[in-house]
């Protein structure tokens, strides 16, 4: 637990952490809890937080930080706050010698999110010390996710910001695919070093084909005048034109290849009746009905886009409880996700589309998504009932586990039972919501017991923080090892989404018409034509 605190000796804040009271006893915990406080302690770089010290008193292990009084990047991109050019190069620059500072020290640590990347009032950069402890230094596949998260921090700000801001154009490397890709802090350290030279060489974005051939500078010729270009070697003068032309090629097996959006908006009927709830309750649920599939990343889309041209609505599809500073329903790293999904590019280690489910999102986007359909969230009744049917099972297909029927974390990484990962359920990461129809219910609903967590409508006390409410999530995914069963609830805060957690909706009526639509109207419940959503 972390509480604010005052060490009285000299009146200083600072942030307290304490191991919970059921792990004081537990030699293991309280040894591991020692060696992450020693380990932070022994940290001493300028941009990460320190660690002053480390105790036991009246039997409660403890050790003090830094507090760090200012916002996070997470934090100002919830209130729509702007970050220039020079803050967002400190970020970059200080988050990268940070890793490698980290990695020398052959210090484990937690991943660097825009959630402990703290802005202080001068621009400068305070990064939450990660320390967990000591041992092998990070992988480069790990480092690699690292810097994608870095990027995904800086996202919302370098979306805003103009054509010459070489950081943007540096933001967008980290982390893919590219041929000019940066995946590492070294290689982000050298790339700051040279990106003023780098962004005036590049098209704008700082992709290496802007889509049309762009005119080079002018020549100087020995005396200051600008040499036409009839004076070049004919080879030189035709070569623009063939830049457009394998451009113009490359463009068309784009719009061949590009994945399409399927129809996936189907409703399932879940009859009136009993059933059996987690251990042998019985109880009892009117008709009810659930989409078939979990929310795609193309239906979402459409649903901004909706919104957008009519910012009426968001105050019809806002939750009672939705915190007055929510002021945006796209999700943390929404366009990194959406446009992933409209190139068939990587999300989180494997290749995603438009029919993937959408996550990141946190409950009250959920909910506001499932007002707007015309519908709502599903209760967690309502949600398990649909996935165990009236006889309660353990899992959709009965009551024992088959890891090959849903997308799991079971074979996420190679071992001795899994050759290669995503060998079980063929899936390594996230799958689309209609390819694994053996994670079917008893009513034929799809994906309930895996590939990604769901929201459901009911509020509980955060087990985190018991003066804190929490929403329940049901399910699994495709990170998720154990527990797998369907009875297994979790709860998190409403404020947060994840890669591992999307919804879907429920209605009275199947396929309910959209808030605003007329009843009826064409289009009504069918997913985002193929085009620009962003």
């Amino acid at each position: 637990a972390l509480y604010e605190a005052e060490q009285l000796s000299i009146g200083r804040k600072v942030a307290l952490k304490i191991l919970y009271r059921k792990h004081r006893k537990q030699v293991k915990w309280v040894q591991d809890f020692v060696d992450e406080a020693s380990a932070r302690a022994s940290v001493n770089h300028p941009a990460m937080s320190l660690v002053y010290e480390c105790d036991q008193e009246l039997g409660v292990n403890f050790y003090t930080l830094e507090l760090v009084d200012a916002p996070s990047l997470a934090d100002l991109a919830k209130h729509g706050a702007e970050v220039n050019e020079n803050t967002m190069r400190d970020v970059l620059q200080s988050t990268a010698e940070s890793i490698v500072y980290l990695k020398e020290k052959r210090m484990v640590f937690r991943p660097i999110t825009a959630h402990t990347i703290l802005i202080l009032k001068g621009g400068n950069t305070r990064i939450a010390n990660p320390v967990k402890g000591r041992g092998e230094p990070i992988s480069a596949e790990e480092e690699k996710q690292q810097i994608q998260l870095v990027a995904k921090a800086l996202q919302p700000f370098a979306e805003k910001a103009d054509s010459s801001n070489s950081t943007a154009a540096l933001v967008a490397r980290m982390g893919t695919e590219r041929i000019d890709a940066i995946n590492s802090a070294d290689a982000l350290l050298k790339a700051l070093d040279k990106s003023p030279e780098l962004s005036s060489q590049l098209p704008e974005g700082g992709g290496l084909i802007s889509g049309g051939a762009t005119p080079g500078p002018a020549v100087s010729s020995a005396d200051g005048e600008a040499e036409d270009g009839h004076s070049k070697p004919l080879w030189l003068r035709l070569l623009p034109a063939a830049i457009t032309a394998v451009i113009a090629l490359i463009l068309a097996s784009y719009a061949l290849t590009r994945p399409k959006a399927r129809d996936l908006d189907e409703w399932v009927q879940i009859p009136e009746g009993s059933f059996i709830y987690q251990d042998d309750e019985r109880r009892e649920l009117k008709e009810f009905y659930i989409t078939k599939y979990e929310v795609t990343i193309g239906q979402y889309a459409e649903f901004l886009k909706d919104i957008k041209k009519n910012p009426g609505k968001m105050k019809r599809i806002a939750h009672p409880k939705q915190p007055k500073d929510k002021i945006s329903y796209k999700p943390e790293g929404w366009s990194k996700l959406y446009w992933a999904a409209r190139l068939g590019s990587k999300f989180e280690g494997a290749k995603i589309d438009l029919n993937f489910p959408v996550v990141n999102v946190d409950f009250w986007e959920a909910h506001a998504y499932a007002k707007w359909r015309g519908g709502r969230l599903p209760t967690e009744q309502e949600w398990a009932k649909a996935a165990r049917g009236p006889a309660g099972r353990t899992f959709p297909w009965g009551n024992s586990l088959l890891a090959e029927n849903l997308n799991s974390g079971l074979d996420r990484e190679k071992s001795e039972t899994v050759a290669t990962p995503g060998g079980i359920d063929g899936f390594e990461g996230m799958a689309a919501v209609d390819e694994m129809p053996l994670d079917s219910s008893p009513y034929g609903v799809i994906g309930m017991a895996g590939n990604v967590m769901e929201w459901t409508a009911t509020f509980d006390v955060s087990p985190e923080d018991l003066s804190k409410e929490a929403v329940v999530k049901r399910g699994a995914a495709y990170t998720i090892t154990s527990p797998l069963e369907l009875t297994t609830q979790r709860a998190n805060d409403p404020n947060f989404g994840n890669a591992v957690t999307g919804f879907r909706v429920i209605s009275s009526k199947a396929n309910p018409t959209r808030i605003g639509s007329r009843a009826g109207g064409a289009g009504a419940g069918k997913p985002a034509p193929d085009k620009d959503q962003g």
